[in-house]
């Protein structure tokens, strides 16, 4: 985080939570980046089909939680237009 010993020492615990989380976020985008680039390049190597699949392998391997729930969004996007 490029934090020096005297910086460190003179930030509260407020600053230090926004900072941790400020790296968190930087983290999280440069993994979808990559990941995005990766698609990318797959695309062109091994076609699109696959290339999404390592897309999500890729980023949602790195972060679990951000994983989407298909059948959750399935079900909201067919009650909102009464489908269900």
């Amino acid at each position: 985080m490029g934090l020096t010993p005297e910086s460190f020492s003179a930030m509260n615990i407020n600053t230090f939570y926004a900072v941790l989380e400020g790296h968190r976020i930087k983290r999280e985008s440069d993994d979808f980046r990559t990941s995005y680039f990766l698609r990318s390049l797959a695309r062109i190597l091994v076609g699109n089909k696959d290339a999404e699949k390592l897309f999500e392998e890729t980023y949602y391997g790195l972060h679990p939680d951000d994983m989407p729930d298909r059948e959750k969004e399935k079900n909201d996007y067919m009650k909102q237009f009464n489908l269900v």
